[in-house]
């Protein structure tokens, strides 16, 4: 634990001594905001109250609960009062130009947060008995791939057109997929379904960081590279690019928030849905999962245990928890796969489509 805590605060001063050494003083103050800011407050409320129903709705039973129906009618009403008074101060054509770029930022802000650190911190902690350190090196192999990626943009792959606009963010996408295909492939395919490969009463076997930290480094380098190709595409007009420029960190972190939630929300019903099919092969499976027992059983007996019957039942029991919680895990890998290639299609079909207009036009 003092060798996590230690290697964690060690990387955190040297990461603030580079952050410190490239901030840039400002030689005016920065621009007032235009128009009013009345949507704001209610905006607030409107995040708030989403959020809450997002992290609490499965606990409290989503509509059948008071407080839960309350918080989306609250959200609901706060957004349309939000949208109301900033109306007349929306740029539809800024919109138009730019909503692909709002939507990777969003996207990005969820996969840095959720993949980045929230899934392994539960991965590490409920899976597999992971201590302090080997949770931070399941955890950085992201963030390294992100900054790999942006340090090879600063030496020279900004240069490469090919890499700019959509073109980039498409390659961006292609290199998050493939890094969640590897780390999916590698969950599955070890064999989370062997009770006869348990480690104690509580622990079972699972990749270690080491297996899992080539496919989150091509995560890190996907996210970055399409992450920075969207930061460098810029609006026709100086003055749309104005407004819609401090949206893009807004709707990062906001997808950082929605992170959190889509955790809870995988975690909990994806294990419920898990672990009613893992549970009930006990029928689907009858011979299968008797053959199983028996052959605990029987491992158990051999090793001495002074109760062999109940000891492989409560192997077995504890073996479908993991093995549910082992395909959740799955199921998030899958999710984001599929939403990479989908956005990735979309970028082809964005880029495309601007190849044609500048040629007809």
């Amino acid at each position: 634990m003092g060798i996590g805590l230690h290697s964690r605060g060690a990387a955190a001063a040297v990461g603030l001594i580079v952050l410190l050494s490239m901030a840039q003083a400002h030689e005016s103050p920065p621009a007032a905001p235009r128009g009013s800011l009345r949507y704001l407050p209610f905006l607030v409320v409107a995040v708030a109250a989403l959020l809450y129903c997002l992290h609490w709705g499965q606990l409290h039973g989503w509509l059948e609960s008071f407080d839960i129906v309350v918080a989306f009618l609250v959200s609901a009403v706060a957004l349309g009062v939000s949208l109301w008074l900033a109306w007349p101060q929306l740029d539809f054509l800024a919109l138009r130009e730019n909503w692909m770029r709002l939507l990777l930022f969003f996207f990005g802000g969820t996969c840095q947060f959720l993949l980045g650190s929230y899934l392994m911190n539960a991965y590490g902690g409920s899976i597999i008995n992971f201590i302090s350190w080997q949770r931070a090196w399941l955890i950085w192999p992201l963030p390294i791939g992100a900054a790999v990626a942006l340090s090879l943009w600063q030496l020279g792959l900004r240069r490469v057109q090919l890499l700019q606009g959509f073109s980039g963010a498409t390659a961006g996408l292609l290199l998050l997929a493939g890094g969640l295909f590897l780390v999916l492939q590698r969950t599955m395919e070890w064999p989370y379904w062997q009770p006869l490969g348990v480690v104690d009463l509580n622990w079972f076997p699972a990749p270690q960081h080491w297996e899992l930290a080539p496919g989150r480094f091509l995560m890190g380098l996907g996210i970055g590279l399409f992450m920075i190709a969207m930061n460098n595409m810029v609006s026709a007009d100086p003055v749309r690019e104005e407004k819609v420029q401090p949206f893009l960190s807004v709707l990062q972190f906001f997808g950082g928030g929605i992170a959190s939630a889509l955790l809870v929300n995988f975690l909990m019903i994806g294990h419920a849905i898990h672990y009613s099919y893992s549970a009930d092969r006990d029928y689907i499976q009858a011979a299968e999962m008797a053959q199983r027992r028996a052959d605990l059983r029987d491992e158990l007996a051999e090793q001495g245990a002074a109760a062999p019957d109940r000891a492989a039942e409560v192997l077995l029991y504890r073996g479908v928890h993991y093995e549910a919680d082992n395909l959740v895990f799955a199921s998030i890998y899958a999710s984001f796969l599929i939403a990479a290639l989908v956005l990735a299609g979309l970028c082809v079909a964005m880029f495309v489509a601007r190849k044609m207009r500048s040629w007809l036009f």
